[in-house]
């Protein structure tokens, strides 16, 4: 019996008394983001293994976006794609899109060679299945303002249509709370980190990915051991299909 409680103890301590804390800790502990409308320089890095479903679209979301042409790089790593990838994204090369056609090496190398080809201040992270509102770069350089700001994670919005049932809703919900985590974790202070559909880290602050790691985690987190904020900007959404069924996240299978 004992063992239960302990055990049911520990659960209400997770998932309601932390959570719980955070929000009040955000109401009482105000730390704004000086936030302005800055158009830098910005790479946006995706690694891709076999997207030929999607990345099309994804390549037509992103020259649709509102940002100027001119401060915007796009980089593809492809991660040994074996697939029509390569073919798709090569079509967009006269419309400013950057293709490393790689050998299978990983993603994590694959990041760490469209880094290395990162001519932006600000770099941004995503999925080859990630779809951006118009809006996004804009709203995610904007904290950057603020030169205590290193990091912005993203909103990562799961679409309506598509797969239905308890799982759906339990994928949706959980994203609906994070969001309000991030939202006081923000007012506070920094975010724990950012997911990789749409999250933007200043290039200086960046280190070498390395293989075994959850690369958004790591590179997001690596924000706040500099000492810099890692804030949520909850303008810059990213929408995604929920899964169909377990195992299948598409946020899991996008990228190597």
């Amino acid at each position: 019996m004992a063992a239960f409680w302990m055990s049911a103890g520990t659960i209400a301590a997770t998932y309601v008394a932390f959570p719980a804390l955070l929000l009040v800790r955000g109401r009482v502990v105000r730390r704004p983001v000086a936030a302005a409308d800055i158009t830098p320089d910005v790479s946006l890095v995706i690694a891709a293994h076999d997207e030929e479903l999607s990345i099309g679209a994804k390549l037509d979301n992103v020259l649709a976006l509102d940002y100027p042409a001119d401060r915007i790089q796009v980089l593809i790593a492809s991660d040994g794609s074996t697939d029509r990838t390569n073919a798709i994204v090569a079509a967009f090369a006269g419309r400013g899109i950057r293709l490393l056609a790689l050998p299978r090496v990983g993603k994590a190398a694959a990041l760490n060679a469209a880094l290395t080809e990162a001519t932006g201040e600000i770099v941004v992270f995503s999925d080859a299945n990630s779809m951006f509102e118009a809006g996004a770069i804009r709203a995610i350089v904007r904290p950057f303002a603020d030169a205590a700001v290193g990091g912005v994670a993203g909103d990562q919005r799961y679409d309506r249509g598509g797969a239905n049932g308890a799982m759906a809703e339990g994928e949706r919900g959980y994203w609906d709370l994070d969001r309000l985590l991030k939202l006081a974790e923000t007012a506070s202070g920094s975010v724990t980190s950012a997911t990789g559909a749409i999250y933007a880290v200043r290039r200086a602050l960046i280190p070498p990915v390395m293989d075994g790691v959850t690369d958004d985690f790591y590179t997001s987190t690596a924000v706040v051991a500099a000492g810099r904020r890692l804030v949520f900007a909850e303008d810059a959404a990213a929408h995604e299909p929920v899964a169909y069924r377990a195992g299948s996240s598409t946020a899991a299978r996008s990228g190597s």
